[in-house]
């Protein structure tokens, strides 16, 4: 969805090739008004599987499971999709904004790079500019850290 916040022009090629996808997971109002956030996730859930039931397969219902192997391997395998990560909510749960109830736990990658140069001055940084060989050895620039946090500049 970003790209296509961004593409002016080019958004009817961008949306040719990055079709958008929905994942829903929770239901709060149902198709004729009535709000649900007082009933428990695996009632809000079973309504909005029946909802969702025949849609077209760029909108999907978000998969569920109480065995945490299961969970685990999905928290791998979906991650290369963009996936950032698992939330854990008690079947019985209310709805409740802010509360606390839910867990959430985000997947990790991992990547090394080359610090190859900084913004601010080299004795307190501001950011960090990274980059990669790439298969010719050629120092190829990547992206930048976010702001390194004041306190920790001059580490």
């Amino acid at each position: 969805m970003q790209r296509r916040l961004t593409a002016g022009h080019r958004l009817p090629e961008i949306v040719r090739k990055h079709l958008a996808h929905l994942v829903a997971f929770d239901l709060l109002r149902d198709g004729c008004g009535v709000e649900l956030p007082a009933q428990p996730l695996a009632a809000r859930r079973t309504k909005l599987e029946r909802l969702l039931r025949g849609a077209s397969a760029q909108i999907a219902v978000c998969p569920r499971t109480q065995d945490r192997d299961i969970a685990l391997g999905w928290l791998g395998e979906l991650a290369i999709a963009g996936v950032e990560g698992l939330l854990i909510k008690p079947a019985a749960s209310l709805y409740r904004p802010a509360a606390g109830l839910w867990v959430k736990v985000r997947a990790r990658d991992t990547a090394e790079f080359v610090v190859g140069g900084v913004t601010g001055v080299l004795d307190r940084p501001v950011t960090l500019l990274l980059g990669r060989f790439d298969d010719r050895g050629t120092f190829r620039f990547v992206g930048q850290t976010h702001p390194v946090k004041t306190e920790d500049r001059h580490r």
